[in-house]
């Protein structure tokens, strides 16, 4: 196989330009894997703290579910007791009414009625007190009753509203519990979501520089390839030279020889002196045959 000439300035240059691509494809690469690796990290990261928020919420519902129910106990207390507020005074507006002092003159009245022989216009007279004495009382028991509902719808609200605050105020506590990991998941979240951008914008990158790459080493392939021909055929040529040239160097020997030969055979007919060198021309000869 032959060679490439690493010397040509041509095939230096492409070599250069090549491996410059190759390391600047590379470098994207990493950058993706590392960016992969980076954005695998943040998801587990924000996996974990999503479970804690998870758990937290769900203590948090419980206390806001039971704030609501208090919060709507309130409402429906706050409707019962909203007819009250204009019908019943909360204090006591009028004279003082002995209700029980009341019952038991209006029962005195009563049997005295039912055992005693009386007139007929002082049994009249009896009856119209007795009559207003039951209004007076009908009233006073009225007033009562209903200052009796309305302490105890007051004293329900405010139990009620108690409970609610209790139960905001545990809500409250968890939700500051979890300000750390919320603030966390913002930033996690904002992370990843930088990450997979600049991830994208990598990514084409990566395709960018590979298809350079791609081009750049197909046309030093081609290149390469024309640079093996070309020396190839140099290669051949120089052969052929050389194999031309032995040849006619063999073909000049054996003349030569041929010529020394007769020569020496001319001077063993005439019986001359051999020289050296008629010897070995003469070995020489017979070698070839």
């Amino acid at each position: 196989m032959t060679e490439i000439n690493t010397e040509n300035p041509e095939v230096k240059e492409v070599k250069s330009t090549l491996a410059q691509k190759h390391q600047e494809k590379e470098a994207w690469f990493h950058k993706k894997d590392a960016l992969k690796q980076e954005i695998f990290a943040a998801i587990k990261e924000i996996q974990e703290v999503k479970k804690q928020l998870d758990a937290a919420r769900s203590i948090q519902q419980k206390w806001k579910t039971e704030r609501d129910k208090c919060n709507k106990i309130t409402k429906e207390l706050i409707a019962q007791i909203k007819p009250l507020q204009n019908e019943v005074p909360v204090k006591q507006t009028g004279p003082y009414v002995d209700v029980s002092g009341l019952q038991r003159m209006i029962a005195r009245l009563e049997m005295n009625i039912e055992t005693e022989v009386m007139k007929f216009e002082k049994e009249k007279e009896l009856m119209t007190k007795i009559k207003k004495l039951k209004k007076q009382l009908g009233e006073g028991l009225g007033a009562v009753e209903g200052r009796q509902q309305y302490m105890h719808l007051s004293k329900e609200i405010r139990e009620a509203k108690k409970k609610a605050d209790e139960y905001h105020k545990k809500f409250m506590e968890e939700r500051e519990k979890d300000k750390d990991n919320l603030e966390k998941f913002a930033v996690l979240t904002k992370k990843i979501n930088q990450l997979k951008k600049e991830q994208e914008e990598v990514i084409k990158k990566c395709l960018t520089f590979k298809q350079e790459y791609s081009h750049l080493a197909q046309e030093a392939h081609g290149k390469f390839e024309e640079e093996r021909t070309q020396r190839r055929a140099s290669t051949e040529k120089y052969q052929k030279d050389r194999q031309a040239q032995e040849q006619r160097r063999q073909e000049q020997t054996k003349r030569l020889l041929e010529e020394r030969s007769k020569s020496v055979e001319e001077k063993l007919k005439t019986r001359k002196k051999l020289t050296t060198e008629d010897l070995i021309a003469f070995q020489g000869l017979d070698k070839k045959d």
